[in-house]
């Protein structure tokens, strides 16, 4: 990296800093750096779409990029997940392999589309009070996007709607067996829908 890139990183840190990151000035474009930044700009540039129908279906678009990644084998995480986990405490276990991670994939969508966090957004219950509610007795109004937050056993589970079929929801969520997938679900075992 040039001289005058560092310096340019440097400054956009000292920046982020003053709007209450806790940043190095190491002048490196690094994932706390890149992870903050992303935090900023939706403050600079105001809401990304003009009605909540646009925010699910961003909310989806920006989920589908992740399609297909998996849990990275034995110990660690994969890294295209670590930016998601460093929006989370330090205490939370960073082994993707230990970590039920299907809130903080969630709660990495929103944070990209600027759509806000619930508060320990890395638990899946905490997306039940997320938005705003949808009814659950009309899943023929469900859109492509929603938050979708079911029971799964020993827990709970949290993922975007792809679409109704019959008597199952199929939805793109983290952490489906071990991945970012596809997956159906049986619609009795849905307890919020969030739009």
């Amino acid at each position: 990296m040039s001289a005058a890139t560092s310096n340019f990183v440097r400054r956009v840190q000292t920046r982020l800093n003053q709007r209450g990151e806790r940043l190095d000035l190491d002048g490196v474009p690094g994932p706390l750096t890149v992870t903050a930044l992303d935090r900023v700009l939706p403050d600079l540039a105001g809401p990304a779409t003009d009605s909540v129908a646009d925010l699910s279906a961003q909310h989806y678009a920006l989920a589908r990029e992740y399609l297909g990644l998996r849990e990275q084998p034995g110990r660690g995480t994969h890294p295209r997940l670590v930016p998601m986990f460093e929006l989370t405490p330090s205490w939370l276990d960073r082994d993707d392999s230990k970590t039920a991670w299907c809130g903080i994939f969630r709660g990495w969508i929103g944070h990209r589309a600027g759509s806000g966090l619930p508060p320990a957004h890395y638990r899946a219950a905490a997306w039940a009070t997320w938005g705003k509610s949808v009814a659950l007795n009309k899943p023929q109004a469900w859109r492509q996007g929603d938050t979708v937050v079911m029971t799964r056993e020993g827990g709970v589970h949290v993922a975007l709607l792809d679409r109704v079929e019959g008597a199952f929801a199929w939805c793109l969520g983290g952490n489906q067996s071990n991945a970012i997938t596809l997956a159906h679900f049986p619609l009795s075992r849905i307890t919020h829908v969030r739009r």
